[in-house]
Formats: structure tokens, sequence, C-alpha cells
């Protein structure tokens, strides 16, 4: 009795040491995907002409920027790490930065910052667990409160709802998805089925399909039409999301370097925007062609690349403590124009003067 009872106690101790190794190893694997070591624009090396890049704002304690969002009124909000730690989440409005998480206490910053209605949502992670926090409302008299413990990677908004990516007790990503209250708070989180590889991050396009690229493991692309979202959030049960047949691009052989993808954005025009960071080389910004047919490299970093935004129509991605502005430089028929334009509205200035002294 007294043996069974000692390798009984013996096992409890097993079970738990793995869990709490499973545990760290999944905040450290996140905390390494979000690292971004400091860098700023022009460390970015531009290798399509079609494309240019301008600073758009610069963190004043020069920590690096994670990700961020804007709010319905043109607020911005970002979160920032310095060598995996977390050092804070801020509000930039009119020109003013305000500190929204000054970061008291010892944790690893999480990989996304992001509004969903009037309500600003960020992730981190300790050596106890992984949390969500929410910010708001934006339109109101704002506060800041714990919104989840549910295990996270990554934290997205589609539709007023917000869907997470965390991996899961195999150490394999899920795709798991909750409704939120009138609010903001999360309502129960369901798992939507399982994918592929170290957890990553997922977009959406304007038909409402989804596409999701793992962090690492896996150098692929998997995308599932809006019905297939919807039956998963149905019945996740009978009808949960899989990888097997929605392959929409392997490019382990285009772009083999890297360990796996940390942003991704859906273009107006149907293209998939997708950072690939390497954390031993150029991570890069590549735009995968709608029909996945072909791929264009935008630009490389040395370091790893942050997140992608769409705001205002301009395109923004965040490198080192910069968030920075990815636009297209104009055809030379659209820069004479621009040019004429200019010159005639020199000389209509100039005859409203000459008039004017006449």
């Amino acid at each position: 009795m007294r043996d069974q009872k000692l390798v009984r106690q013996h096992s409890i101790s097993i079970s738990r040491n793995l869990e709490y190794q499973m545990k760290i190893s999944h905040i450290l694997a996140s905390a390494l995907l979000v690292a971004i070591a400091s860098a700023h624009a022009d460390d970015l090396t531009i290798l399509d002409s079609n494309y240019s890049v301008t600073p758009y704002y610069t963190d004043p304690q020069a920590n690096s920027v994670v990700s961020y969002d804007w709010s319905g009124a043109g607020d911005l909000y970002y979160m920032t790490q310095n060598d995996y730690v977390f050092t804070g989440v801020y509000e930039v409005s009119g020109g003013v930065n305000s500190t929204i998480d000054p970061a008291t206490n010892f944790a690893f910053a999480g990989a996304n910052l992001v509004t969903i209605g009037n309500n600003v949502y960020y992730n981190y992670s300790d050596f106890s667990g992984f949390y969500i926090n929410k910010y708001g409302p934006t339109n109101g008299t704002p506060s800041l409160t714990l919104a989840s413990t549910a295990p996270n990677y990554g934290i997205f908004g589609h539709d007023g709802q917000m869907f997470i990516t965390a991996g899961d007790s195999n150490g394999v990503n899920d795709i798991y998805y909750s409704t939120l209250g009138s609010d903001g708070s999360l309502n129960g989180v369901v798992d939507l089925g399982v994918t592929s590889g170290n957890s990553g991050p997922l977009a959406f396009d304007s038909a409402g399909d989804l596409f999701y690229a793992p962090g690492g493991g896996d150098l692929s692309i998997y995308k599932w039409s809006a019905a297939d979202v919807a039956a998963a959030i149905a019945d996740p049960t009978n009808d949960p999301l899989s990888v097997t047949g929605h392959l929409w691009e392997d490019y382990s052989s285009t772009y083999s370097g890297v360990y796996g993808a940390s942003s991704m954005l859906v273009e107006g025009n149907g293209d998939l925007l997708v950072t690939l960071t390497n954390f031993s080389g150029p991570s890069d910004l590549v735009d995968f062609s709608s029909d996945a047919a072909s791929s264009t490299l935008i630009l490389t970093d040395t370091n790893a690349l942050g997140e992608l935004r769409s705001q205002g129509g301009s395109l923004y991605l965040s490198a080192g403590d910069q968030i920075v502005q990815i636009g297209a430089v104009p055809e030379p028929s659209a820069v004479l124009v621009i040019a004429l334009g200019l010159g005639l509205a020199v000389v209509v200035r100039q005859t409203r003067k000459a008039k004017a002294r006449a």
C-alpha cells in the first residue's frame, strides 16, 4: 500500500512538472515570436521599387512596438517590449502620449493589440499564465480590466468578435472564438479546431474567408471559406476547422530561410501581405497574389518585423521602435500629372497676386 502511494505521488509530481514545463515552453515560444530588436525605418531595405517607407510614429522610450491599432476617433494605441519583456501600452491622442498600462509587474509581451468596437484588447503572459486585457470604452470613460485568462498567443478581431490562436496540450495551434458582450467582455472561448505548427497570425478577407499561417514548424498558409468558419462556430465538435484540404500556399521552397509568419493582412485587391520572421537573418514582408499564383518580396529587415495594419486606406508596419507607413510609389505618368498640377497652382496663385496688386 505504501509503495502504491509513493508511486501515485511520484506520478502526480511528474504530471505537474510536465504541465509546468509545457506552460513555460508556450510562454517562451510566444515571447520569442514577438521579440523585435531595436531598429529604425532606415534599417528596412526596400526590394520592390513600387513601394516607399515613411516613419509615422516613434516610441519616446525607444522600446520596440510589438502591435498597435487605432480607435474610431483616430487615436493610436500601441504595445511595446524590450528584450522579450512587456514594457507597456500607450495612447497617442492629439499628439500627446499617455500611459494606459505601465507594466509594473514582470511579464512577456503578447503578439497583438487590437481595437474591436469601442474597446482596445492586448495580450501578455508570465510564468503563471496568459492574459487578455481590455481598455475601454474609448468613446466614453475608459477603464482597464482583465478580460480573459484563456491560453492565447494571438488575438484578432473580425465582425465585432474575437478570434484567438493558441497552442494546445500537444503543442499544436488551435483557433478559438469568442463573442463579445455589450460591455466588451468575452462570452466564453470556444475551440474551433486544430490547425498546424506553432501559433501564428490569422486574417479575414472582405468575403469573410479566413487565412492562417503558423508562426513556426510549418511554412504554409491555410484558407477556410466564410461558410467553413460559420459551420465551425455553429458546431465545433462535428465541423471543426482542419488543415486537411485547406492548404492555400506552401512557401517553404521560396522563403525557406524564415522561421514562420508573425503578422498578416488582406489588401483591398485580395492580395495577402505576410511578415515572415527569421531570428538569425533578414525577415521579409511578402505580397502573395489573391490566387496564390505568385508572390513579391516587398522589403526585408535585419530584425523581426512587427504588426501589419491598414488605416484610412494606408498600409502600416511596426519595425523596431517605430511604426512606418508603406506607400506605393506613383507611376511616372502620375508624377507628371502632379507636377503639372503644382505648376498650374503656382501660376494661379501668381496671377491672383498680380491682380491684387493692380
